[in-house]
């Protein structure tokens, strides 16, 4: 994601200056979308994202998703109905918190986040290629000189692929510090039965690690879910990768999210549920923060 395009969006006419929700056909980000602005004030609403593979998406306008390969028994982020979705924004898929330092101290900002909608200064715009293989959202806010945009697309290489940036407004020097990532990652194995039945059990059977010297994180059961008094091996794994923050701290664990945010970096811990990217001070420019990769192997 080029800085030129995002600069095209914030030249372009209807951006968060006025308040009504309004869709029309947009040229951004270096293609041809249709753009829904002001987003946050109409009801969630359930989007498609498509692929060439077999990578499936289903994603709300809120931000909440669940995702996969195949069909719903590999699942990357669990599979429920639409009105469960609606209502697991901020707790399943990506989380982003950002700590803005101004003259009156340190402002916390998470954008997208499930009760911030209401902000002053705040608007939010999705965006959706005319092929519909990629999604846009973007949070703006004028109070900090401030917007963030992620997006989402696919590569059967890769997985899934979320790209984040962060653009500044204004020519006015800006640190900041940044938590980035992904919650309630579904390591391979956990069926859909499994997850909404005993997801409980499931919790004691995953394990999770971090390649040594890289950002790749492993997420994988210790061994196969069955009802039979014998061990079966497991030997498939979900696996996300960062590339951005070269100088981050990779943590494993949500329990970590809310504190680092607040005050210390985050800790690698060992419970297998989030993917998380915590940097304590970014250069005050525009630039890409943050691009995660998930998917099966």
């Amino acid at each position: 994601m080029s800085t030129s395009s995002l600069t095209h969006l914030s030249t372009g006419a209807n951006t968060s200056q006025s308040n009504s929700t309004q869709g029309q056909f947009y040229t951004a980000f270096g293609t041809r979308c249709y753009r829904i602005s002001n987003v946050h004030r109409l009801p969630p609403f359930f989007i498609n994202l498509v692929s060439a593979t077999d990578l499936w998406m289903f994603i709300a306008s809120n931000g909440a998703l669940t995702a996969g390969r195949r069909d719903a028994e590999c699942s990357l982020f669990p599979y429920q109905t639409v009105d469960r979705i609606y209502d697991s924004a901020g707790q399943i898929g990506p989380v982003t918190l950002l700590g803005v330092a101004t003259p009156n101290g340190e402002v916390m900002w998470e954008p997208f986040g499930a009760n911030t909608h209401h902000l002053p200064n705040m608007s939010r715009h999705l965006y959706k290629s005319i092929e519909g293989d990629r999604l846009w959202f973007e949070e703006v806010r004028e109070d900090l000189g401030l917007a963030f945009c992620m997006s989402w697309s696919t590569a059967d290489s890769h997985g899934f692929v979320r790209e984040c940036t962060l653009r500044r407004m204004s020519g006015n020097r800006v640190r900041i510090r940044i938590l980035d990532g992904l919650r309630n990652i579904l390591p391979a194995g956990v069926s859909q039965r499994l997850q909404s039945l005993s997801s409980n059990l499931a919790d004691a059977y995953k394990t999770c690690s971090l390649a040594p010297d890289s950002t790749c994180a492993i997420y994988a059961l210790q061994s196969q879910i069955v009802d039979l008094p014998k061990p079966v091996e497991s030997t498939r794994a979900s696996i996300v990768w960062s590339a951005g923050l070269p100088d981050a701290t990779i943590a494993l664990s949500d329990r970590k999210i809310m504190p680092s945010a607040q005050a210390n970096p985050c800790r690698p811990n060992l419970k297998p549920v989030a993917f998380a990217a915590h940097i304590s001070s970014v250069p005050p420019s525009n630039f890409n923060p943050n691009r995660h990769s998930i998917g099966n192997s």
